[in-house]
């Protein structure tokens, strides 16, 4: 029960649309500062995805922020400034990019984790 617990709620904070806040700080200020958060929050749902054994929960959660951030990028559709800002990938494939990019460091997470714990349970027997 706990375990599903703190999965729905990784699952609501990856609700968060980050490449789309990522992106829109980077075009209205010029700072990349958007994607550092991005890849913080990130690094620190994929830990406690993977210490809770949620990792069901990272993939949902990285589907999810995508989509969310997808809808909220089709707002900016109207203005031409916003694809031009983005050009050759334009907005929404940006989206993605920023998406599977995040990915990245996510699974080295995971992957350092996964190794931690097979170390540690390799060195008590």
């Amino acid at each position: 029960m706990k375990k599903q617990i703190i999965g729905i709620v990784i699952v609501m904070i990856y609700a968060f649309p980050f490449a789309y806040y990522a992106m829109h700080t980077d075009f209205a200020s010029g700072l990349v500062t958007g994607y550092g958060i991005m890849i913080a929050s990130s690094l620190v749902l994929a830990y406690l995805c993977t210490r809770f054994s949620s990792t069901p929960y990272l993939i949902i959660g990285n589907i999810l922020t995508v989509v969310v951030s997808l809808y909220f990028n089709s707002g900016m559709a109207d203005d031409p400034a916003w694809d031009g800002y983005f050009k050759p990938l334009w907005g929404s494939r940006m989206v993605l990019v920023v998406g599977v990019l995040n990915l990245i460091p996510q699974f080295i997470v995971v992957w350092v984790m996964t190794d931690k714990r097979r170390e540690s349970t390799h060195k008590s027997m």
